[in-house]
């Protein structure tokens, strides 16, 4: 079996055709991007509170909750998966290493697929 690196993967997944992916209902309710909606703002809050309080810890635990239900379950529609791909964009999942150099292609690539999901 050929070792599948990081490269490999993305280029693989890139590659294949959209009627091999499985189909996603348009009538389909996905929470994604109210998480996505909420985690934001959880994030503005938190990051507005002084250190230590009990309203920091709280703004807390809620960033984190809506963290793990982005990065957990699977979206189930086109919109979903671009509310995925943002939450990994704007928390630096991808693109972090070379951020505003001229390496970042991975952040571009995830950000030309969210626009062509949003579509």
């Amino acid at each position: 079996m050929k070792n599948m690196n990081r490269r490999t993967t993305l280029t693989a997944l890139c590659a294949a055709p959209a009627a091999s992916l499985p189909a996603l209902a348009a009538t389909t309710t996905d929470p994604h991007r109210a998480w996505l909606e909420q985690w934001r703002h959880a994030k503005v809050m938190w990051e507005s509170q002084p250190e230590d309080t009990p309203e920091a810890y709280q703004w807390e635990v809620r960033f984190d909750e809506l963290e793990m239900k982005l990065m957990t379950n699977r979206a189930e529609t086109p919109d979903g998966i671009a509310a995925q791909i943002e939450f990994a964009i704007e928390n630096n999942v991808v693109g972090q290493e070379y951020a505003g150099g001229n390496y970042g292609i991975d952040r571009v690539m995830f950000e030309r697929i969210a626009e062509t999901l949003r579509a």
